[in-house]
């Protein structure tokens, strides 16, 4: 059942099919992107080959068919190949922007990622710096995980928290 599941939600998302480019995005620019929405805003740090941020991905992009007017869907891959974003789930295949980590040091994504995560969590007062996913209203955390684990169901009463 969850492997039909999964298949439909795949069909789903690709029938909103295009080709797109990724913008590089800094801890600075993800900050005006969450201040300047009106919205609250779902972040999803995705790393493309790697098959369990895949599954998570799914259900991200499940609630972003469904609540895409009421939050601002923001996903950042954390690579340096954007190769791996076409071969991933998401290559090509959601209209929702997917943003790539900036690359300070090249050699270095880790160390990118410690950098980025430093500056963002610091502005937000975020004193745990290890999440995959997010869910900001009103400079608030609302949801924070490792795991991007928020169904439907879980997505709907965090709305009436954030109202």
């Amino acid at each position: 059942m969850k492997k039909i599941l999964h298949l439909f939600l795949l069909i789903t998302i690709s029938t909103i099919c295009y080709g797109q480019s990724y913008n590089r995005i800094n801890s600075s620019t993800l900050i005006n992107l969450i201040e300047s929405s009106k919205l609250p805003s779902y972040i999803l740090f995705y790393i493309p080959n790697c098959p369990v941020a895949n599954k998570q991905t799914l259900k991200f992009c499940e609630n972003y068919i469904k609540y895409s007017d009421k939050i601002n869907y923001i996903i950042i891959a954390i690579t340096n190949k954007d190769e791996l974003i076409e071969k991933s789930i998401l290559g090509n295949s959601i209209k929702l922007p997917i943003y790539v980590l900036e690359n300070k040091n090249a050699n270095n994504l880790e160390n990118n990622y410690k950098l980025f995560t430093s500056e963002f969590c610091k502005y937000y007062k975020i004193s745990d710096y290890n999440f995959s996913s997010l869910l900001i209203g009103n400079n608030k955390i609302y949801y924070k995980s490792l795991m991007n684990n928020v169904s439907l169901k879980k997505t709907k009463k965090l709305l009436k928290k954030i109202k």
